[in-house]
């Protein structure tokens, strides 16, 4: 964990980001949902690990543009990840939706049988 290591430098905390947002998009495209959730546990633990650094001395240029570059990419994979979700979101609800009608149907169904049964047959 990076909290183990205090001194890690903030480049590397952003390259670490990287690779779980990295983790967390090909999750989402392969549909393994139970996956992104974890990685996203662990995306967290690092990105509070970079909230809660002290203040560190101004990075150099090189670093500075790596972070850059890094926060750019993190940016990208996860605006790609949220897409994602949003659409087995929605698949989702629209599923849902569909049980829904199926249990208006069987309610209804249910009626049909009982107003049948109630009704004597000549």
């Amino acid at each position: 964990s990076m909290q183990d290591q205090p001194n890690m430098p903030l480049r590397q905390r952003y390259l670490t980001l990287a690779i779980h947002s990295r983790r967390m998009c090909e999750a989402a495209r392969k549909g393994n949902w139970d996956e992104l959730i974890k990685v996203t546990h662990l995306y967290t633990e690092a990105l509070n690990t970079i909230e809660q650094m002290p203040p560190v001395e101004p990075l150099n240029a090189q670093d500075r543009i790596a972070c850059q570059l890094e926060l750019a990419n993190i940016l990208a994979l996860n605006e790609e990840t949220d897409r994602l979700a949003k659409i087995e979101l929605k698949d989702l609800r629209s599923s849902l939706t569909s049980l829904r009608t199926s249990s208006r149907l069987n309610n209804s169904y249910g009626r049909m049988q009982a107003s049948s049964v109630a009704t004597p047959r000549q």
